[in-house]
């Protein structure tokens, strides 16, 4: 059924990670190369940590219906019955926040 909403809802999921998920990484890998570079091990054990609890969270969530992603939303490759875009959303978010965490401990160290 093509409607003007369903025009607007159209791959959304992928969307909104690259404007919120890739383009701060990017932005995080333009001005502090040196930390991620430094300290690029974090990244991998974060996310691996973020998907012991997230999809667990999340397969029981979708399966028991207290959330749901719109077919037209996703790219439609689910894993665990979980879409492809959450397993992104949970790394993206993970390493964003991982950055921001070392960046300041790198800038502020001790302070905070």
């Amino acid at each position: 059924k093509d409607t003007e909403a369903s025009r607007y809802v159209f791959l959304a999921y992928p969307l909104w990670l690259l404007i919120f998920g890739l383009l701060p990484f990017a932005a995080v890998l333009y001005y502090h190369e040196d930390v991620v570079r430094d300290h690029w091990r974090v990244f991998p054990l974060a996310v691996f940590g973020s998907f012991i609890f997230g999809v667990p969270w999340d397969h029981i969530a979708i399966k028991n219906g207290f959330w749901s992603f719109p077919k037209e939303a996703v790219i439609g490759l689910d894993i665990l019955s979980i879409p492809l875009e959450e397993y992104l959303f949970m790394a993206s978010v993970t390493v964003n926040i991982a950055a921001v965490t070392l960046i300041s401990w790198e800038r502020w160290g001790e302070e905070l």
